[in-house]
């Protein structure tokens, strides 16, 4: 979205002027967007808008909080920004859901969140009861807002604070919804805990899961290899019969990988139709690397479908 500004008005009142319109497309490509009047839309089912601008807050998340008030249908939100010009454009599930009526919280199916503030409560639980498709990915987290607070102003500091109060942890955001025993069918995300081995291994169900590793850390590895242990070994079999997707890509080699410690797990998942996952380098003899694909590739060839392998 780098139109001009009166090509935007007139794209926001052809919108406004569509009844029937209910799903939401937009890209933004780091132009202002003081055009984009969201507020002017009403009833749509869903919602993607992706990209980033600078003000962010002011310019997006404003207008979408009256539209998702005004758009009691909806059941499909992806949300997510890429960059952001500084701490105080932040912004929180809380500034999206609190102009919902209470009494009439939103039937929401799919949320994709990206680079948000998420805290589950009363404001926003009701919201996400039915919720079958959960994407969470750079969760902002309340120590990441108070590392800015010490270097900041009186009244950006007092700012920072009001925000924070909206944030959660990963890892309380993945307690929460096994306490409330909420079970999502499709999860990606990038930040694998405790906390979450333990809500995916609370039932079973699960159909896609993707999981990435863009925030772990060298001093990581030890604990990762642990969680990947214990997913593979005692998680992933909950999921054996209904899993049709697993897409697993660390930054590193290691236990995360295909190898003699998770095949027998792997080989579990009869339903699978889209596999990726790494291989470990120390796992392949170069000579006979045409023998090692095959022994990761034969257990799925006599599946009663034929899945993508991407390795």
């Amino acid at each position: 979205m780098n139109d001009p500004e009166w090509a935007q008005i007139v794209v926001m009142d052809s919108l406004a002027s569509l009844p029937a319109l209910e799903d939401l497309r937009i890209s933004l490509g780091g132009a202002p967007a003081s055009s984009l009047k969201l507020e002017l839309l009403t009833n749509l089912r869903k919602i993607t808008i992706s990209g980033y601008c600078p003000n962010y807050k002011q310019d997006v998340v404003s207008g979408l909080h009256t539209l998702i008030a005004n758009s009691p249908r909806l059941t499909y939100l992806d949300v997510g920004y890429n960059t952001r010009a500084n701490v105080l454009d932040v912004s929180s599930l809380h500034g999206l859901f609190n102009g919902v009526p209470r009494d009439i919280p939103l039937d929401l199916r799919h949320l994709v969140l990206r680079n948000w503030c998420v805290r589950l409560d009363e404001i926003t639980l009701p919201h996400i009861r039915l919720l079958e498709s959960l994407s969470l990915h750079l969760n902002i987290e309340p120590q990441q807002i108070a590392s800015h607070q010490a270097a900041e102003e009186p009244e950006t500091s007092h700012t920072l604070s009001r925000t924070a109060q909206y944030c959660s942890t990963t890892s309380e955001i993945w307690t929460t919804l096994r306490e409330e025993r909420i079970k999502l069918k499709e999860i990606s995300t990038d930040e694998i805990t405790p906390a979450f081995l333990e809500y995916i291994a609370s039932y079973s169900g699960l159909e896609k899961l993707t999981l990435t590793f863009t925030t772990a850390r060298e001093d990581d590895v030890y604990t990762s290899e642990k969680l990947a242990l214990k997913f593979y070994n005692e998680v992933l079999p909950m999921h054996a019969q209904s899993l049709t997707t697993l897409d697993i890509c660390p930054i590193y080699e290691g236990k995360w990988c295909f190898g003699s410690h998770n095949a027998a797990s792997l080989h579990l998942c009869t339903k699978l139709q889209n596999l990726r996952i790494h291989i470990n380098s120390e796992e392949i003899d170069r000579p006979k690397k045409d023998v090692v694909v095959r022994s990761v590739l034969s257990p799925f060839l006599f599946l009663p479908f034929s899945p993508y392998l991407f390795l």
